[in-house]
């Protein structure tokens, strides 16, 4: 059961560093960026493609950072004409419809079949009798280093004045002298480069897939609803809850299927929206 705890926290943490993508797109543009499963599965198979065809490692850092700013630009340059005019269905079918040719064109270049980054058995951790994958690991001080600095960064700086500044009222925020298109730009190229760490990282714990940033958007998605749209804390603890509750159900009850998981996240989340329909901490939000 700790074992399995263990690699839930792994999989809750990927989950939660798309879920601070998608809140960082959110409060700067109202749009819900479902592409960003499929721009970092974009990012993850340019490594590929370069460790393939045995690029120097400096090449091959230098051109997945370059896929992953490029992929984030024509993101931006999809979205913007209609976040400006707040056409926010239209952008969310927008980014569906980029995630969708992202996925068909990986799967035209490189295949369906998995395809690993590493090749051999990944080191491993061992604490007593429990073990994880260095890539697990790494992906567990990741995500407790980036929520960190998330909410440090949204709450005490100007940078996250500026945001929070153009998620209450773009024009007002232009009026005062901040450029909203830079800043959404900026957001855009940031998530895209989160995304694309996720999907390395998730790639080296299993393999790439064409399809494999799909679950996790939606899973990210889930938690950045449950956790409320404007309240990062809440979609911290919520990334969590969708991930543990599910895998400790199936883990600690004999017979039931891991294909239940995403049923299991269905139904958490429904009953937390239930429970708290603008979000896990709307209350504490009111009264301060």
């Amino acid at each position: 059961m700790a074992q399995i705890l263990i690699y839930s926290f792994v999989t809750g943490t990927q989950v939660l560093l798309l879920a601070l993508a998608l809140f960082l797109v959110y409060s700067v543009s109202k749009v819900q960026n479902f592409a960003l499963g499929a721009i970092g599965a974009g990012i993850a198979y340019s490594l590929y493609f370069g460790i393939s065809v045995h690029l120097p490692i400096f090449w091959v850092v230098l051109m997945t950072f370059f896929v992953a700013i490029l992929l984030g630009v024509v993101n931006f340059l999809l979205n913007e004409p209609l976040t400006k005019k707040q056409e926010y269905l239209f952008a969310l079918l927008t980014s569906f419809s980029f995630a969708i040719v992202l996925e068909s064109l990986i799967s035209i270049m490189f295949g369906t079949d998995g395809k690993n980054l590493v090749s051999g058995i990944l080191p491993v951790f061992e604490f007593g009798s429990l073990q994880i994958p260095v890539p697990g690991l790494f992906t567990l001080c990741l995500g407790i280093l980036v929520a960190v600095i998330s909410v440090f960064f949204i709450k005490y700086t100007s940078w996250g004045r500026m945001l929070r500044a153009i998620a209450e009222n773009s024009s007002s925020a232009e009026g005062s002298g901040i450029n909203s298109r830079k800043v959404r730009l900026f957001v855009y190229i940031v998530a895209s480069i989160i995304a694309g760490v996720i999907a390395i990282l998730a790639g080296l714990n299993t393999a790439l897939t064409p399809t494999m940033g799909f679950q996790l958007v939606i899973m990210a998605f889930i938690a950045f609803l449950v956790g409320g749209v404007s309240d990062i804390k809440g979609t911290i603890v919520a990334s969590y809850l969708i991930t543990l509750v599910p895998e400790s159900v199936i883990g600690s009850l004999q017979g039931i299927s891991s294909n239940w998981k995403m049923v299991l996240v269905f139904v958490v989340a429904f009953v937390l929206l239930a429970l708290r329909p603008s979000g896990l901490f709307a209350r504490e939000q009111r009264e301060s």
